[in-house]
């Protein structure tokens, strides 16, 4: 096996896969819109401490993965590619720091390198790493925190400070990636682990929390900074609305329809899909991990899955229990089921009868979650092919502001859909063969194979469903960008597309929605910050005839695209561009 995965071949091959293509996608709303408009706004401002958006102090999240975007960005200039670097290599670098630790913790390069495989090829984690998100930095630190604290617990006292140092290091890292979240599913599973290994004193005197918490507290100097420069403003942005507030209701516009997906168990469906083909292992070996119950253990694997366990459970009740729901909140907890993954091939190797624990959990699983991505993937080509005209007039419907406006026509590769099935059969049918002749090592490698195809069947997938919804949105910016001036003035309604600063190299564009139940919610709790109106003829008084003025909507709203000073001046299906007279004028004459 170890040959089949020699270290220098694989870490390589993660890493072009990780890095190959990033910058082909589109940016997508509105979290890359966000994130890239904000590191925009800050080098052309020239501040790159106080986060800004449409010109105004942006708070809501931490100031790290800005900082690296404007690292990239200094190498490679303003680029999709540059954007999205630093979060794929965060990707990169979390496989290569499992394989480093856990080499000097469970010493058996084949099992590392199984582990390292097993969380690189899981889809959500490599999709998501190759997007401009605050996550995988989170996830980064989390996992390099705990090895951390563990490779610490394991050493004796003449070299165990250096790694609680690390550990304290990580964890200020974890907290300047994405406030105080790593801390809450961190501290709590260290102490429990603590408890049930009988032995949170010798840990709580040899961690030197004084000086831990002083490496803390200089790795986050940001916060003070910010806190003593803008004082409540910035509690009450952070802290107040996108912590605890994303903890008691759902926030972030259209994506709150994940909140009233599966309830509690929404996490569970997302993890049972997202981690397909290893998620039948990891569920047993978490299982076996917990099979002694409150019991400490000996053996360096025992304790090492105890803690995966451990974190998994609390990390899936913390989240869980959010109002605020999104797929890729559960990524900390991927590369502790990958050692889960190593925890249950490990068991049956060790086993001369060849017997695999939890036998008829592991098989109930392995179907459970291969057929339901055999249904989705045959199923939902029919079901929007044929249910588009509704899915179509329903979102058109919806006066809400929206991420997307939906193209007229369907993505011309639906059948893609279809390849997720046919390998689902494959690795069944394979896996099963394997199992019948007992080669546990092509087992094994059947399941890193087949994540392999499934993550690059994910970025695929990824690539076409965020082409088809930009490229409307990318033709209209193209045209209007060309015709734009420094006093030209751009504004939306009915839509949210942080990524128009990007696309329309803008700094500021006005964000306008229409006064329904849903939008005056939203702002009267400070979820969103746009400027309610009723009708077009409200704009009018805000828009002056002595600038070009510019309003981008969706076609085919129930409105008037008509007021006193406002009427359409070009039609990009789904959108659609309008403008006052000196907008009018400076399209006619561009285009003369």
């Amino acid at each position: 096996m170890y040959n089949l995965l020699k270290k220098n071949i694989f870490l390589v091959f993660i890493a072009l896969i990780y890095l190959l293509f990033i910058g082909a996608t589109p940016l997508f709303d509105r979290d890359e819109g966000y994130y890239v408009s904000v590191v925009i706004n800050m080098l052309n401002n020239h501040n790159y401490l106080l986060p800004t958006y449409n010109n105004e102090y942006w708070l809501e999240k931490p100031i790290l993965l800005y900082w690296l975007i404007q690292t990239s960005i200094l190498f490679f200039s303003k680029s999709i590619f540059a954007f999205r670097l630093p979060a794929a290599c965060c990707g990169i670098l979390l496989i290569m720091s499992m394989n480093f630790l856990l080499r000097k913790i469970i010493k058996d390069k084949t099992f590392c390198l199984i582990i390292c495989a097993s969380t690189a090829f899981m889809p959500l984690l490599i999709v998501i790493s190759r997007t401009t998100m605050i996550d995988v930095p989170l996830v980064l630190f989390t996992t390099l925190t705990l090895l951390c604290f563990f490779a610490a617990t394991e050493k004796d006292k003449t070299c165990d400070r250096k790694w609680y140092y690390f550990s304290w290091l990580f964890l200020g890292l974890s907290f300047l990636a994405k406030g105080p979240v790593g801390i809450a599913i961190i501290l709590p599973t260290m102490f429990i682990y603590l408890l049930i290994q009988r032995n949170f004193w010798r840990v709580f005197f040899r961690a030197n929390i004084p000086i831990g918490v002083l490496i803390f507290c200089i790795v986050n100097f940001w916060y003070f900074l910010v806190f003593w420069k803008l004082g409540y403003k910035f509690w009450n942005d952070f802290f107040i609305q996108q912590i605890f507030n994303r903890s008691s209701k759902s926030l972030v516009g259209g994506t709150a329809i994940f909140a009233n997906l599966g309830g509690t168990f929404f996490y569970i469906a997302t993890i049972l899909l997202t981690t397909i083909p290893f998620i039948a292992p990891a569920v047993s070996g978490f299982l076996l991990a917990l099979n002694k119950g409150l019991k400490s253990r000996e053996s360096i694997w025992d304790k090492l899955a105890l803690l995966s366990a451990i974190f998994s459970v609390i990390t899936i009740i913390i989240f869980s229990l959010s109002a605020t729901k999104l797929p890729y909140y559960i990524l900390p907890i991927y590369p502790f089921w990958g050692i889960l993954v190593g925890y249950f091939w490990l068991n049956i190797k060790t086993n001369n009868n060849f017997f695999i624990p939890y036998k008829n959990v592991f098989w109930s699983v392995f179907y459970l979650s291969s057929l339901l991505i055999i249904i989705v993937s045959f199923i939902a080509p029919f079901v929007i092919y044929f249910g588009w005209n509704s899915i179509n007039n329903a979102v058109k419907r919806d006066l809400n502001p929206t991420e997307y406006a939906l193209p007229a026509t369907l993505p011309s590769h639906l059948w893609v859909l279809f390849l997720l099935g046919i390998i689902s059969i494959l690795v069944i049918f394979i896996f099963r063969h394997f199992y019948r002749k007992k080669h546990i090592n092509y087992m094994i490698l059947t399941t890193i194979i087949g994540g392999c195809l499934y993550s690059l069947l994910a970025i695929l997938i990824f690539f076409i469903s965020i082409s088809w919804l930009q490229t409307p949105a990318i033709n209209m910016a193209k045209e209007l960008k060309g015709r734009l001036t420094k006093n030209s003035i751009v504004s939306e309604i009915a839509i949210i597309k942080p990524s128009l600063h990007y696309y329309l190299n803008a700094d500021k564009i006005n964000d306008y929605a229409l006064a329904t139940k849903y939008v005056m919610s939203n702002k009267s709790q400070g979820i969103e910050n746009y400027t309610i109106i009723n009708d077009l003829n409200e704009l009018d008084a805000n828009v002056s005839g002595k600038y070009p003025y510019y309003l981008i909507t969706r076609d085919g709203l129930d409105i008037d695209y008509k007021s006193k000073n406002i009427s359409i001046i070009k039609n990009f299906h789904p959108y659609i561009i309008l403008g006052n007279d000196k907008a009018k004028q400076q399209w006619k004459n561009h285009n003369t």
